[in-house]
């Protein structure tokens, strides 16, 4: 089957790969004139007059940002690290186990204050030692858990999940349509940034992961998804509209 739809083209520069609209912008953050701007070959567009506070990560530049309104609210969206399987009991594999203890070096040089994760394991394994290094709770939510593309084996399954992210109302094989799948991630995600934590983790899988993207970037499709990595991490800045994210994750966190 072909959903009729043809491919984007990514745009890239130096420190990774890019999304820009009116209503949001996706990419790698560095600091220029004390302004948190795009990267060089993009038009200049800086963030909301505040206080830029910054910190060299290899391999980027990142910033967080506060504003003279106040500090906004960052949830950093983490797909979880390589596990056996995608059944919800599949545990991490040793490679998994050692990505989730560069997740937690890389994760505790933010000022994380609250986890909140899929039930299923491999993505509490995920974060777990995170939440040892700073004696946070792992709290669970069902609705982060993976979205149920079907009910039954689909040989076709790629092109039906590339199909899902045009066609949010897609459904096959008694699975959730994208719309559905959508539709829980932004209920705990808004009972996210409302609960008084600044900045909490949210430890998720890769299909509900980039459905999450898509609530702020309507553009976030497929390609985005073969893009994620194990693990990934995206750093949502919620002030008002329009909510600014950014992926922060790079491959060679993991050494």
């Amino acid at each position: 089957m072909s959903c009729g739809r043809r491919s984007r083209r990514r745009t890239r520069t130096g420190g990774g790969s890019f999304l820009s609209c009116r209503c949001s912008l996706v990419g790698t953050w560095v600091v220029r004139g004390g302004q948190c701007w795009l990267p060089q070959g993009f038009p200049p567009q800086a963030v909301p007059t505040g206080t830029v506070r910054t910190r060299r990560q290899e391999p980027t530049l990142l910033c967080e940002c506060g504003s003279q309104g106040g500090v906004p609210k960052v949830p950093y969206i983490v797909r979880h690290c390589a596990a056996t399987g995608q059944e919800p009991p599949a545990p991490l594999t040793e490679e998994g186990r050692a990505q989730a203890e560069a997740l937690c070096a890389f994760l505790s040089g933010y000022p994380i204050e609250r986890i909140v994760s899929s039930p299923f394991r491999r993505a509490r394994e995920s974060i777990l030692p995170l939440g040892k290094r700073l004696g946070l709770e792992v709290e669970t939510d069902k609705r982060l858990r993976e979205r149920t593309l079907s009910t039954v084996s689909l040989p076709d399954w790629r092109e039906q999940l590339r199909c899902s992210f045009w066609d949010l109302d897609l459904a096959v094989g008694g699975g959730e349509s994208s719309r559905q799948a959508m539709g829980r991630a932004e209920a705990a995600l808004g009972e996210i940034v409302s609960h008084p934590a600044r900045s909490t983790a949210v430890v998720t899988h890769g299909n509900l992961m980039a459905l999450a993207l898509k609530l702020y970037d309507r553009r976030v499709g497929f390609e985005e998804w073969v893009e994620l990595t194990y693990p990934d991490v995206y750093r949502v800045m919620v002030r008002e509209t329009p909510a600014i994210v950014g992926r922060i994750w790079m491959e060679e966190n993991v050494r």
